[in-house]
């Protein structure tokens, strides 16, 4: 005990020093609202939020983070197709809206609100991982969820949206009977577009092997020429090697001459380019010329009961008209897109995915 010091007199401050007397250890007093808080690892300081706004706070810090997550997404995916694009681009634009509609109603801890942003959080996981028909159906359950949180202005905003009509403004109608209709309306485009999508990525998976079996046929032909030995017929298209990759290449470059001018793109909002990759719809173009010309040199130099029966060099031109055979697979595409179309419509009908 220092003389003249007793428990009761306080310690006299250093020069400078805050008179403000520190709190007892292990009762800290909190922040106040617009205090600079620096936590214990000497990172930057963290604002203290104001009274009222954690939860706010807290569903716009997780909407910024999912957005930023999808960002990064979009870097390190490898060649996007534009499924995933679309995808992504919807992830950000229901984030943005599940966060507005959760500011609005002060609702972040309502199980539609969590629901909601669960699931949007799992759609951007599943797109990262390229499960993209696994991150529309969790994005399709996300706007499904958030129905549930819409006022009434955004419940008839949601009913134009889906049913294409103009917006109508109701004062007197009741706010749970409209939840219901958007509610069903809602459920049904879902149904549509989840079959529609099956049938899509089915049809992309019909169209990478068919290239892979045209692209098969051409090297097996190859194949069997090399076996055979080359002719000794100078007049024979395909009695050489060297002479079957010149007839195939010119039916390839026909095709590919025929893409480039004569492809069209499909009118349909959903299209079997969005979730083909690219390659594979080029190959199949490609590869179909390939096979169409190889077919016709073939019968032009088969000499059927003496009707035709062409020259080596007579038959190359023949090969480069067959490559513009490839304009057959728009048939083959738009034939698979209308398939899936009345399948989503039977789909919708019957209330069955």
């Amino acid at each position: 005990m220092i003389a003249g010091v007793t428990d009761e007199t306080p310690l006299p401050s250093s020069a400078g020093a805050d008179p403000t007397p520190t709190p007892p250890t292990g009762e800290l007093s909190p922040p106040t609202a617009g205090t600079m808080v620096r936590p214990a690892d000497d990172t930057l300081p963290i604002p203290a939020p104001a009274e009222g706004e954690d939860d706010r706070s807290a569903a716009a810090a997780m909407t910024t983070e999912l957005v930023s997550g999808l960002r990064t997404v979009s870097r390190h995916l490898a060649r996007p197709s534009a499924s995933e694009g679309h995808l992504r681009t919807e992830l950000t634009i229901a984030a943005r809206h599940i966060d507005s509609v959760i500011q609005s109603e002060d609702a972040a801890d309502e199980p539609w609100a969590i629901a909601a942003m669960s699931l949007v959080h799992d759609s951007a996981a599943a797109l990262a991982q390229r499960r993209v028909a696994d991150g529309w159906q969790l994005l399709r359950a996300a706007r499904l969820e958030i129905i549930e949180g819409m006022d009434e202005r955004g419940l008839a905003v949601e009913m134009s949206k889906l049913t294409g009509s103009e917006l109508v403004l109701d004062d007197d109608v009741d706010v749970d009977e409209l939840r219901s209709r958007v509610w069903v309306v809602r459920q049904k485009r879902n149904t549509y577009d989840a079959e529609l999508e099956r049938r899509m990525f089915e049809s992309a998976r019909g169209i990478a092997y068919r290239a892979w079996v045209l692209v098969g046929v051409l090297v097996f032909g190859a194949i069997g020429v090399l076996i055979a030995g080359p002719s000794t017929d100078s007049d024979n298209a395909l009695g050489s090697l060297s002479a079957y990759l010149t007839t195939v290449g010119l039916a390839v470059t026909g095709a590919a001459v025929s893409h480039v001018l004569f492809t069209r793109n499909s009118t349909r909002a959903e299209t079997l380019s969005d979730v083909v990759n690219p390659l594979h719809l080029v190959m199949l173009r490609l590869a179909f010329g390939g096979v169409i010309g190889l077919i016709l040199v073939v019968l032009l130099q088969a000499d059927i009961q003496n009707l035709v029966n062409v020259s080596a060099l007579a038959a190359y031109p023949w090969a480069i008209l067959g490559g513009f055979a490839e304009r057959y697979v728009d048939r083959v595409i738009d034939r698979t897109e209308t398939d899936a179309y009345a399948a989503a419509d039977s789909a919708t009908r019957s209330g069955t995915s």
